[in-house]
């Protein structure tokens, strides 16, 4: 079966990439469109292997690019550190949710050798715990091992977990007979230990609605905190030496940065008296210490720059067709060429197109079928190459992978009448939006 990977890094764009990559300075793009994005950084991790931070100028860009990518890379590899802030200064209401994700991105940062975190501008200001301090604060659990019981109670009450009867929570552990809950900092179910004197018997995840167990699983790790230590380093300081720091859409990126900061720097005015802090610098990064922090990086700039400024490499790349469920009008145009691919995510997936080919039009054409599963297509003018997906076949968005879906807690979905008018929600398919009301 011919996949996605196979087709796109055969094209000369990508023997260029490979070059570049190993050339001094700073790299500039053009021309990436769309769901090729992934495909790009995929590719700069499988030839470069080092770590990479991806910025995107987009909440909603950002996470479809986390999507793709665990479609390239290993899934456990690529996190998504968000925003936990609407607006600098943010005291808006705690959201379990981001918390995890940005807590579980920071763990992955230094557990994998080559991680890919995808971040946007307003996230990587703001001030995290140092890298040192994530290392020392994880605790590794498996089944089998012995552990003291006692011993993971006062370590959790030492390391910010709040003892409750019944767990409802992030940040919170109950102890009943051999039976230890928690619920992680970063993670995104709360684990059920039971030990058998001082053995672990067995780890389940379980649901904190219902109390229920769920799945059970090998091995865990619980991240503590440190409550004394305050959170006075940069997003940064968790990559290495030549690690790759992507900017997508540079120009906005810089563009989002700067206004954040203006902002964060009136509103701290306007506030410091609340705040508890005598600087901003305690809680943002001062813009002006990003070159100084980004000088270990290899830079990647993809953006639209001025036609007359020169880039490393132009992709060209542009939007596809689209047909919006006109099958006949999709046969059509397949007809035109034999370099427009028809994107499916296995066999089943390709089944079904061919079933709706042939309804359509009593057979299946001669199709240009491609194995893969991204948000979007795109074309390649220059090679005359066009994929398409269910969005522009049937214009239908495609769902969002959840192999890290992050379970609601249960004081927040009895707590739903608190939502005002506008707020900003996480929906658990469709990412962070605003409430518009029931």
């Amino acid at each position: 079966m011919v996949k996605l990977k196979t087709i796109i890094y055969q094209l000369p764009e990508f023997e260029i990439l490979r070059k570049v990559l190993y050339q001094e300075g700073k790299i500039k793009l053009r021309g990436v469109y769309g769901s090729l994005l992934s495909l790009v950084v995929n590719y700069v991790r499988e030839i470069h292997e080092k770590p990479q931070l991806v910025v995107v100028a987009d909440t909603d860009a950002a996470e479809q690019l986390v999507d793709d990518l665990q479609n390239f890379a290993p899934a456990d590899q690529v996190r998504y550190f968000p925003s936990d802030e609407a607006v600098p200064f943010d005291k808006g209401v705690f959201t379990p949710i981001l918390y995890s994700m940005r807590m579980n991105a920071l763990t992955v940062a230094v557990e994998k050798a080559s991680p890919i975190i995808v971040t946007t501008p307003a996230a990587i200001l703001k001030k995290v715990p140092p890298p040192e301090t994530v290392k020392r604060n994880l605790l590794y659990l498996k089944i089998k091992e012995n552990f003291d019981r006692d011993l993971l109670i006062d370590w959790l009450a030492e390391s910010g977990y709040e003892r409750v009867h019944s767990i409802d929570e992030l940040g919170q552990f109950s102890a009943r007979g051999g039976i230890v809950d928690v619920f992680s900092f970063e993670s995104e179910a709360p684990y059920r230990i039971e030990f058998f004197g001082d053995t672990i018997e067995s780890i389940r995840e379980f649901d904190v609605l219902t109390q229920l167990s769920t799945n059970q699983i090998e091995k865990i790790r619980i991240l503590g905190k440190s409550i004394k230590e305050k959170e006075s380093a940069t997003i940064f300081e968790y990559f290495q030496q030549d690690s790759v720091l992507f900017w997508d859409e540079s120009e906005r990126c810089g563009q989002q940065l700067l206004e954040w900061w203006e902002e964060a720097t009136t509103i701290f005015e306007d506030i410091k008296s609340e705040l508890g802090i005598s600087s901003i610098d305690e809680h943002y990064m001062p813009l002006g210490q990003m070159e100084s922090k980004t000088h270990i990086f290899k830079q990647i700039r993809h953006g639209h720059f001025g036609k007359s400024e020169k880039v490393d490499l132009n992709f060209s790349s542009a939007p596809p067709s689209s047909f919006f469920g006109n099958i006949k009008l999709l046969v059509e145009y397949l007809q035109k060429s034999n370099k427009i691919f028809l994107l499916h995510e296995g066999k089943k997936s390709r089944e079904r197109l061919e079933e709706i080919l042939e309804a359509e039009i009593g057979y299946v054409p001669a199709v240009q079928f491609v194995e893969g599963e991204v948000f979007g297509g795109f074309r390649l003018p220059k090679h005359h190459i066009e994929i398409l997906t269910d969005h522009e076949i049937f214009n239908r968005l495609k769902m969002r992978r959840r192999s890290r879906r992050v379970r609601i807690s249960g004081s927040l979905v009895r707590n739903l009448k608190s939502l005002n008018f506008g707020d900003y929600v996480v929906h658990v398919d469709y990412g962070i939006g605003k409430y518009q009301g029931t």
